[in-house]
C-alpha cells in the first residue's frame, strides 16, 4: 500500500505555515544566498558579468535588506536600544539583520498572501517545486563547502605564525580553524559527507537519506559557529532548517520506523510533468548540471590549491627566523625577556609577516617583497581599509645567506639592524607527529 507525500485537503494551520515558509526560503535564498553559492562553484577565469551579478545579487540586496531594517528599528526606539548601533565590517549584524529582515518581510507576505488566497483547498503543487528549489540550493551549497573541505582548502594546516601563536591570543575562530586544518584526513571525511548528503538531494528517491545525513552534520557545523564564533551562524541555521523541512514529507514514517517500531509504507509522489519530451529534456538538463557543478568544483578547488598552497611557490623569505642580534639607533640590543620593543621572531608565510615581541604578542603585516632590489615593505594588517595603520609602515633592504636573514632599516622612527636565523618548524611536535593509526 503506498502513502502520499502530501494530503489533498491542508488544514488552515498548514496552509498559513506553508505561506511563511514558502515566502522565507524564497526570500533567504533568492538572489542572495543563491547566486552566492552558484559563483562561488566556478573558477577564476569565469566571464567577469558573472562576479558583476554576484556583486549586485551579494552587496545591493543585502545592503537593501539591512538598511530596511535598520530604519525599521529606528522607527521602534524601545526595540531599536536592543541592536547594536555602531559595529566594523567584521561583525554579524548585517548577517543577523538581513535574516530578521527576511522574517518580518516573510510575516508581511503570508499575511497578504493569507488574504487573497483563504479559499485554496492545498498546496501540493507549490510545495512540489518549493522542495525542488530548496533540495538543488542546498545541495549546490554543500557540494561547495563539501568539496572545499575535501580538497583541504577551506581550512589549511597551521601555518608558520599559527605555530608560535600562543593559545591564550588565539580568537575562537582561529582556533577551530587549526584544529580542522591540522588533520587533513579529518577534514576530508567531513567534506565526503557533505558532499555525499547534498549529492543525494538531487534525487527525489534519495531526499530522505541525504537529509538524514546532512541534519547531524549541519547541526554540528552550527553548533562549532556559535561555540566558536564563527561569523556564519545565521547561514549554518538556514541550512539546517532546509534539512529539516526536506525530512517533513517522512515524518509519519520516520515515527512508525524508529518510534512505533512498525513497518512503513513508501511514499508516493504523483508524477508532475506528464509530457514525455518535456521530462525527458528536464532530466538531461539535469544531469548536465550536476556534472558541471561537481566539475565546476573540482577544478575550482585544483586552482586555488594551485595558485595559493603550491609549496614550489613559496615566498622568497619563508619560515619561523628566532633573532640573534638586534641593533637600534646603532646600539647593540640586549636580547631581554623584558624588554617588549625587541622581536622575538619574525614568522613569514603565505599570507604575512608576523613579529613576535619578547612577551610573547604578535603582530601580523602585510607584506611585499622585491627580489631585484632585495627590498621588503610591511604595514600593519587591518580587517578593513579605512583602519589601516599607514604610520607603522616600514621598508627594509634583506640580505639572506644559507639560514641567516638581516634586515636594515627603518621601524618606528628608529634605525634598526636585525640578524635572525631560520628555525625548521617541521621539527615542532604539531608538525612532526603525522598520522597514527596506534598510539603508543
Amino acid at each position: 500500500m503506498q502513502s502520499t507525500a502530501v494530503p489533498l485537503v491542508w488544514t488552515s494551520l498548514q496552509k498559513i505555515l506553508f505561506r511563511f515558509v514558502a515566502c522565507f526560503f524564497v526570500l533567504w535564498i533568492f538572489p542572495v544566498h543563491f547566486v552566492d553559492s552558484l559563483v562561488s562553484s566556478l573558477p577564476e577565469n569565469k566571464p567577469a558579468f558573472l562576479d558583476t551579478i554576484s556583486d549586485l545579487a551579494i552587496g545591493k540586496v543585502n545592503d537593501l535588506y539591512t538598511s530596511s531594517f535598520n530604519a525599521l528599528l529606528s522607527m521602534i526606539p524601545q526595540v531599536k536600544s536592543l541592536f547594536p548601533s555602531d559595529v566594523n565590517s567584521y561583525s554579524e549584524w548585517p548577517s543577523y539583520s538581513f535574516l530578521l529582515m527576511i522574517v518580518f518581510s516573510s510575516l508581511i507576505a503570508c499575511l497578504i498572501w493569507t488574504a487573497i488566497d483563504r479559499k485554496r483547498k492545498s498546496y501540493n503543487q507549490a510545495y512540489y517545486w518549493l522542495q525542488i528549489f530548496v533540495r538543488y540550493f542546498l545541495a549546490i551549497t554543500m557540494l561547495v563547502y563539501g568539496f572545499s573541505k575535501i580538497f583541504c582548502w577551506q581550512m589549511s594546516f597551521p601555518f608558520p605564525s599559527n605555530l608560535v601563536t600562543m593559545m591564550g591570543d588565539y580568537w575562537p575562530q582561529k582556533l577551530a580553524w587549526n584544529y580542522m586544518g591540522y588533520s587533513k584526513p579529518f577534514q576530508i571525511f567531513c567534506g565526503f559527507g557533505e558532499v555525499t548528503g547534498g549529492m543525494l538531494l538531487f534525487w527525489r528517491r534519495t531526499t530522505l537519506l541525504g537529509a538524514l545525513i546532512l541534519i547531524p552534520i549541519i547541526t554540528v557545523v552550527f553548533m562549532m559557529n556559535l561555540c566558536f564564533d564563527i561569523i556564519v551562524k545565521t547561514e549554518s541555521f538556514a541550512y539546517l532548517l532546509m534539512s529539516i523541512f526536506l525530512l517533513l514529507p517522512y515524518r509519519k514514517q520516520l515515527f512508525n520506523l524508529f518510534i512505533k517500531n512498525n513497518s512503513s509504507n513508501p511514499v508516493y509522489y504523483p508524477p508532475a510533468i506528464k509530457n514525455p519530451l518535456l521530462k525527458k529534456t528536464l532530466i538531461l538538463l539535469k544531469y548536465s548540471f550536476i556534472v558541471l557543478i561537481i566539475l565546476s568544483n573540482i577544478f575550482l578547488n585544483k586552482q586555488n590549491i594551485s595558485k595559493y598552497r603550491n609549496t614550489d611557490k613559496k615566498p622568497p623569505i619563508y619560515g619561523i627566523y628566532n633573532t640573534e642580534h638586534f641593533v637600534r639607533n646603532r646600539d647593540t640590543i640586549p636580547l631581554l625577556i623584558t624588554d617588549t620593543s625587541i622581536w622575538k621572531q619574525m614568522i613569514f608565510d603565505e599570507y604575512g609577516v608576523t613579529i613576535k615581541k619578547m612577551n610573547d604578542t604578535c603582530r601580523v603585516y602585510t607584506r611585499r617583497i622585491d627580489t631585484i632590489t632585495h627590498t621588503l615593505k610591511i604595514q600593519p594588517y587591518s580587517w578593513t581599509y579605512h583602519d589601516r595603520d599607514t604610520l607603522h609602515k616600514s621598508e627594509w633592504h634583506y640580505e639572506q645567506k644559507d639560514e641567516w636573514l638581516s634586515l636594515n632599516g627603518k621601524y618606528n622612527g628608529d634605525s634598526v639592524q636585525v640578524l635572525l636565523k631560520w628555525y625548521d618548524h617541521k621539527k615542532m611536535r604539531l608538525p612532526s607527529w603525522g598520522f597514527r593509526w596506534i598510539t603508543r
